[in-house]
């Protein structure tokens, strides 16, 4: 698709995720990512992986955009 790291979004939990959460234009943790990760992302989600935490992100993005309203 020929996108720039700053168009990307990633999320992500564990150490070999670290350099991708840093490079691109929005790197995402969830709640109970590594703290390396959550320290060194843009946005940490509110729940932990596996309860919602991809959707949240999606939602975050979608709002961003004014794509959706608020729920």
């Amino acid at each position: 698709h020929q996108l720039a790291y700053e168009e990307v979004a990633y999320i992500g939990d564990d150490i070999n995720d670290l350099e991708v959460v840093k490079r691109v234009g929005l790197g995402c943790s969830v709640k109970n990512g590594m703290e390396c990760i959550r320290e060194n992302a843009d946005y940490v989600t509110s729940v932990k992986g596996g309860e919602g935490a991809v959707r949240e992100v999606v939602e975050l993005i979608l709002k961003m955009r004014g794509n959706i309203n608020e729920f």
